[in-house]
């Protein structure tokens, strides 16, 4: 479900309300951005990564990437916590391009 609703929404605020540095990943930047406003915190402190498509390889290491240069912009060395929270789509088994169930 990504950080834009649901668990992954609730860390999120929990985590920026402890005043932790979020990142919060969706696929939809839309919905990201609407996430973040969601999240009470210093608006420094929670920045949103969109475009976390998990479709293929590809694209998840393209956003690999954009969130490298989000976190040197902001000084961050590393990543201390990963929540990662994966739902089940009950539409019967979809492959993605590399061949990987996907829902």
């Amino acid at each position: 479900t990504g950080a834009n609703s649901g668990i992954g929404l609730s860390v999120s605020a929990t985590l920026a309300a402890q005043g932790h540095i979020v990142l919060m990943a969706c696929r939809s930047a839309a919905r990201c951005a609407s996430a973040r406003d969601q999240v009470p915190s210093n608006s420094s402190d929670v920045v949103v990564v969109p475009g976390l498509e998990l479709e293929s390889m590809s694209r998840i290491w393209h956003w690999v990437g954009d969130l490298k240069t989000v976190l040197s912009e902001r000084g961050v060395s590393g990543i201390d916590l990963l929540f990662e929270n994966a739902g089940l789509t009950p539409v019967g088994n979809k492959m993605s391009t590399d061949g990987f169930e996907i829902g």
